[in-house]
This record gives structure tokens, sequence and C-alpha cells, in this order.
């Protein structure tokens, strides 16, 4: 790893770790990982317009290099992925929250792999809390997991070995109690579920698995009755399953989604006390599921509540407000269900090739597509087009929202909006 720094912003920095309170790091690490709290995608107290001017934007931080991960925030940075396509040099970027200056990057020269055509070397998002900021990089020999602190100095490195996928890779680690958590499952490698110390990077559990198909989805925790935490893994083969935080066991494994050609790309979400999550296939069939984990068959899998397969996403996640849940298909389909039921309420054509996933802030839905094109919809039992945006560039990840501030990444860069 090799470190850049921009002295010119350096001591703003440093300054602004120190004078921080602690409601206001607690604060930065809200949007600490992909698509935010628990990766629910949702934000209870901020509110945006429904449409932007860009040449008004608070803030745009052009990134030297491409990529799909989306920003997070931590320790008042936003932390952003990106990779040179012709070298395979992969940065980490911290941008200051507030001015949008880049503070300092650091480089990690890896091997190049082979990658779907709309994937690359940075498509993994960092996870960050007021500590560190952690970064997955993924490559055929010397895959690993790096923790650096808002300063831009490495704490500690965790080896995963190879990597091998024919898409390439898309996962993304998140913490939890402590703990860094992340499955690394792909084709010709070892694949596991793994569990490590935040502070120190040493092993808490590792978990096998038989799979040799790779896992794209991020995981989420589900907080049981019992009080016991659950991290959630769905994959297309091994379907969802519910490890233990503690101790790394299997509790239970639900194998939902066949064993025809598919991904789960989409990450699951919990819901309105139901596990959700979906996989299927660019041009096949997609299957969503909604499990309840309080209610167990016996054979210990989790109890199936509904399945869908009409108007399922492949990349994009699903989004829960309330007692709804919106479904944004790859092919700008926005249909809305009951959350815990599964009913369709409407289905609307929008129109676009959407990767990203959905957010909502103040009663509004934000969906971004390939080219750009940010469309917004009232996230009620009544279908309302509210506006739409161009931003300067296309776009496949989901954004940030912190300190009230919407923040895109797309192919040029990031852009943040305000109130």
């Amino acid at each position: 790893m090799t470190k850049k720094k921009n002295s010119s912003v350096l001591a703003c920095i440093v300054a602004l770790v120190f004078c921080l309170s602690t409601s206001q790091l607690t604060q930065a690490a809200d949007w600490g990982r992909f698509r935010g709290p628990n990766g629910n995608g949702y934000s209870a107290g901020d509110k945006f317009p429904a449409t932007f001017k860009v040449n008004e934007a608070l803030w745009k931080c052009p990134l030297p290099g491409k990529g799909n991960s989306s920003p997070v925030v931590g320790g008042g940075n936003v932390y952003v992925t990106s990779a040179d396509p012709a070298t395979s040099v992969r940065t980490l970027t911290a941008i200051d929250i507030e001015s949008g200056k880049s503070v300092w990057s650091a480089e990690f020269p890896l091997q190049a792999f082979k990658a779907h055509k709309r994937n690359g070397f940075a498509s993994s998002t960092p996870c960050a809390d007021e500590k560190h900021v952690y970064v997955l990089w993924q490559s055929t020999t010397d895959s690993a997991i790096h923790a650096l602190n808002h300063q831009g100095k490495e704490v500690w490195k965790y080896g995963l070995g190879g990597f091998a996928a024919g898409p390439g890779c898309a996962t993304s680690p998140i913490l939890h109690g402590g703990r860094l958590l992340l499955t690394h499952d792909n084709e010709k490698h070892e694949s596991f579920l793994l569990a490590l110390d935040a502070d120190t990077g040493t092993e808490c559990w590792k978990t096998l698995r038989k799979t040799q198909r790779t896992g794209f989805s991020t995981p989420v925790i589900y907080q049981g009755k019992s009080g016991l935490a659950q991290v959630i893994f769905s994959h297309a083969y091994e379907g969802v399953v519910a490890v233990d935080f503690e101790k790394g066991e299997i509790l239970w494994q639900n194998i939902v989604f066949g064993d025809h050609q598919q991904r789960a790309i989409g990450s699951p979400i919990v819901a309105n006390g139901l596990v959700i999550a979906a996989s299927g296939f660019t041009t096949g069939v997609k299957t969503l599921v909604a499990l309840d984990p309080e209610s167990m068959d016996g054979g210990g899998q989790a109890r199936e509540v509904y399945r869908l397969t009409r108007n399922v996403p492949h990349c994009p996640t699903p989004l829960v407000v309330g007692g709804l849940m919106f479904l944004w298909t790859d092919r700008g389909i926005l249909a809305c269900v009951e959350a815990e039921t599964g009913n369709e309420i409407w289905a609307k054509r929008i129109g676009g090739e959407f990767f990203a996933s959905p957010v909502c802030a103040g009663g509004i839905i934000y969906g971004v597509d390939r080219d750009g094109v940010v469309t917004t919809v009232a996230a009620s039992r009544e279908y309302k087009l509210l506006g739409k945006t161009e931003l300067p560039a296309g776009s496949i990840a989901s954004p940030a929202i912190y300190a009230h501030k919407l923040i895109y990444r797309t192919d040029e860069g990031l852009i943040a909006f305000g109130p």
C-alpha cells in the first residue's frame, strides 16, 4: 500500500477529528456501510428536494479511476474506492464531508482479473466507524481486507487468499458489535464466511462453505427476540443463511433459489420482522423470498412467508419504508408491495437501466439509472412521480446520505446535493 496526502487540507482534517463531538462521530458512522444503517437505504432525519440543479451542487470531487462502489461516511470523511483499468492499481480516497476536497488517498497495487464488462476492480464498498475505514480488495492471488485510520495509516491487514469469479467481485464488508463481517465466496479457491475483530484484525470465526460460486451480496444483521444477533448472508446456491454472530455457527439455512443459473447480487434486508432476499439471472427467473426467523419448520429452516417472481430486481436491493416494500427492477419497473404479505399495490414502468439500489429520505425515493438520471417517486401507496434530474455522468453506485447531504458517485466522481 502506498499513500498520498493533500497537505493543504490535512491540518483542517486533523482539527476536525479532534473538534468533532461524540454525537457527530456517532452520526458519521450512521452511513458507514453499503446502503447505510443495517443496509436499509433509509434516512429518517434528512429531507431533500425531488429535483436538483447540478450547477448548484454543494461540491464535486473527481476520482483517480473507475469503480462501482458506493460512498460511505466515517470520521468526518467520505470514503470511496476506484481502480485504474489499465494497471489494476486500486485506490481508497478520503474526501472531506463539508468541502468535498480530497484529503488523502491510499494505493494498492494488485493483480488484474477478468470481470464482467459492467464490473471492474473497485466494486466492493468500504465500511467505516469512528476509528477506522475498512476496504476489501479481491484479486487472483492476494485478496485482503485492510483497516486504516482516518488519517490514512494502515492499522492491520488480513489476507483472504485467492479469488476467482467470471463476473468479478461486488460483496462488501459490514461492521457490528466491534466485528468486521464478510463473505469470500468464489469459484476456485476456498469459500468462507468470516468475522474479524475490528480493532486488531484478529480472526473471531471462519465458517467454511462448499460452494464454488461467487457471492455478490452484502450481509445484514437480524436481532432476534431472544437477543441473539444473527448474520444473514444470501447466495444463489447456498440460499439464505443465518450465522450466530458470536460463534459463527449456522443457525438456519433455506436453500430457496433453486439450482438454475443465477446470481444473488442484491443484498438481503431485514424489515417488519422478516428477512427478505432475492436472486436471479439477467434473462431468466428472478425470485424474492420473505422468511420469518422466529418461526422454524423443525428442519433447520426459517418459515417462508411469501415468494415473489414478478417485478423482482436482479441487481438493486429492495427498499422498505414503513409497511411498504419498493422493488426497483434492472429494466426500469418500480413496484410497490405490502412488506408483510407481498401483495402488489402498484407497478409502473419508469424506464432506464438500473444497477444502483434506491434510497429514501423525507418520504421520497431516489433511484439513479445507468445514464445518471435520478428519478424520484413518493414512498406511498399511491404512485406519484415527483421529478427527474440528470447527473453529469452515468452511475451504477448507490448514494449515501449524511449530515443533510445526498452524495452520488458517477463515472466522473462524487457530487453532493443539499436540502
